[in-house]
């Protein structure tokens, strides 16, 4: 597309005219053109403010990415998300359909979850060579004492539902062609379906009583949840590699492009640390919600991670599998 940044009449026709969504908390809504957009709270409430940074995964899926990880992240705050800023940039060779299904995903999931677009900024530019989409949530809540919680000494660790959720579903629709080569129809069925499971706000509601500390995972899988609960709550871990929940589907496909499971995109899942684990995990499996305990935090600043018994030291992620493997494909095209 010409570079410059997309005239609002673009704009509302990419849109669908779903921009414009209404919610309690912005009276007066929200518009293309607006520079700012007015949150009436109520008394006490506090705002709650996230942010992501979506690259190198196909635009297809940037957008709902991009919001569910910020509701994903309120929500293991304590927060109710109210809605989201965006700035979205692309590269001159981007075409018109590619950015308007990145705007009718941002739009089409702020409607279903009734969130507004509080302020976004759409540009083509020679500033980037791949698309960049970043999106700060926002949200309320009644005060910060979700926010600051850290994780205690010989607490128990849980994941709910499956880890790399996010990055199998992107990968068994955007890989599709190659992966029918290699795996059955209904293999890739159900691996497509992971991105149907990838809001975690309900199980975090759930939780919030139950949970010390409590994280939504996104980029880096499990190890980056693990190392950032060790680093912001200054205990050590212990888990065991074997009761980490994970879907056939991912560790199949992760063997096929020869990744690993536990540094991969992870949205859909939440990290808890809490006293009574098994507790926690049964009222989320009464309602429909799948939960393990993992393992437990120690007095140490050991990070520990068994596997059939025997232990190695848990290292740093640097860089998520699924990004690693898009720059590595998008090299080898140059």
């Amino acid at each position: 597309m010409k570079i410059g940044r997309l005239s609002e009449s673009a704009l509302r026709t990419m849109a669908a005219k779903k921009f414009d969504i209404r919610c309690r908390e912005v009276p007066k809504g929200s518009g293309i053109g607006k520079d700012c957009a007015l949150l009436q709270l109520e008394k006490d409430a506090s705002i709650v403010i996230t942010e992501d940074l979506l690259q190198r995964i196909p635009m297809a899926y940037m957008g709902q990415s991009g919001v569910l990880a910020s509701v994903n992240h309120l929500a293991a705050a304590g927060a109710k998300p109210i809605g989201v800023m965006v700035t979205a940039l692309f590269p001159e060779d981007t075409k018109k359909q590619q950015i308007e299904q990145v705007i009718r995903e941002i739009c089409g999931t702020c409607q279903k979850l009734s969130m507004a677009i509080l302020e976004g900024h759409t540009e083509v530019t020679e500033a980037v060579n791949q698309p960049l989409l970043s999106v700060y949530g926002v949200g309320k809540s009644a005060g910060d004492r979700n926010l600051y919680k850290k994780a205690l000494p010989g607490q128990d660790i849980v994941v709910t539902k499956q880890i790399g959720l996010e990055g199998t579903g992107i990968l068994a629709w955007d890989r599709e062609k190659e992966l029918s080569d290699r795996f059955p129809s209904l293999f890739l069925a159900r691996a497509k379906d992971c991105l149907e499971d990838l809001l975690a706000a309900e199980e975090a509601r759930m939780a919030q009583e139950s949970a010390s500390y409590m994280a939504a995972l996104g980029e880096k899988g499990i190890y980056g949840a693990l190392w950032e609960l060790s680093r912001e709550s200054g205990v050590g871990l212990e888990i065991e590699i074997e009761k980490i929940p994970i879907r056939q589907q991912t560790i199949e496909i992760c063997e096929f492009y020869d990744l690993n499971p536990y540094q991969m995109m992870s949205g859909g899942s939440l990290i808890i640390a809490a006293e009574d684990g098994q507790g926690l995990a049964r009222k989320l499996h009464e309602h429909g919600i799948q939960a393990a305990v993992i393992g437990r935090t120690t007095a140490s600043k050991d990070k520990l991670i068994y596997r059939q018994g025997k232990p190695a030291n848990l290292e740093i992620t640097k860089q998520d599998e699924c990004h690693r493997l898009y720059a590595e494909w998008k090299k080898k095209k140059e």
